[in-house]
């Protein structure tokens, strides 16, 4: 039986997008994508 993780992100959406936008390479933005999506 699988569960369902509950993840509590504290950041705004804003902050996430601005975030994701400062990311240099494809992999840093994927690995912000994996925490946060």
């Amino acid at each position: 039986m699988s569960g369902v993780p509950k993840i509590a992100i504290f950041e705004s959406v804003e902050e996430l997008k601005l975030l994701m936008k400062k990311q240099k390479t494809g992999l840093g933005y994927a690995k912000v994508q994996a925490l946060y999506y």
